[in-house]
């Protein structure tokens, strides 16, 4: 896989030692070289550039930032608002079933 990478001091900076994995189109970087061989991570990754695509990528991060915003106002923590995003819902929900297919736009379905 050539679009992974590890780069444990760069994720740990950039998400303040929130994440495991995060997608700068197009890769993906991970915390450790262990979680190359986690398929459900590697998974969930693989749906946010789906979601990037559809969203020419640019679209992808303003839409995940306002809707981060929007629930912190709304008065959620951090950890709390990150796990109602729409798209983190559909790619913890698509990483959980690896068999099922992922229809275009996917994350619609969870916006609240």
């Amino acid at each position: 896989m050539k679009f992974i990478v590890v780069a444990p001091r760069f994720l740990r900076f950039v998400t303040r030692g929130f994440a495991r994995a995060m997608v700068l189109y197009p890769f993906i970087v991970l915390s450790n070289e262990s979680d190359k061989h986690d398929a459900q991570l590697i998974r969930h990754e693989q749906i946010h550039i789906y979601q990037q695509l559809e969203l020419l990528i640019i679209g992808f991060y303003l839409w995940y930032g306002i809707e981060y915003l929007v629930y912190r106002v709304r008065g959620y923590t951090h950890h709390d608002a990150y796990f109602r995003l729409s798209m983190e819902q559909e790619a913890r929900e698509m990483a959980c079933n690896l068999d099922q297919s992922r229809k275009w736009y996917g994350w619609l379905r969870y916006l609240s």
